[in-house]
């Protein structure tokens, strides 16, 4: 999706952010959760329909919640990056747009 919702021209400066991005959002994500896990959540012990949540699990299903939330806006936002809705509903590739994502 992103290949194709980004210009060709821009197409190594978008994976020249995304990279490094990613590379600083690991360690940060292992240092947040390694502090919750160690402090915060500590004797956390909550069950929910029967099953139970202690301070591992909440953890991961947080880190489940933020990856599947993240994945879902990506989606919509690089499904809707170089299009323009017409008045009739139909979609057309922006103005001036040298990469057209076509129909979806």
């Amino acid at each position: 999706m992103l290949l194709k919702a980004v210009p060709q021209s821009h197409l190594g400066q978008a994976i020249a952010v995304i990279g490094p991005a990613q590379q600083v959002a690991a360690p940060a994500g292992v240092a947040v959760s390694g502090r919750l896990a160690s402090s915060e959540l500590r004797g956390l012990d909550v069950s929910v329909a029967g099953i139970r949540f202690g301070r591992t699990d909440s953890v991961f299903t947080a880190a489940r919640l933020v990856v599947a939330t993240s994945g879902l806006y990506a989606t919509t936002a690089l499904r809707t990056a170089n299009r323009t809705e017409n008045t009739d509903g139909s979609v057309r590739p922006k103005a001036g747009s040298s990469h057209p994502l076509g129909p979806t």
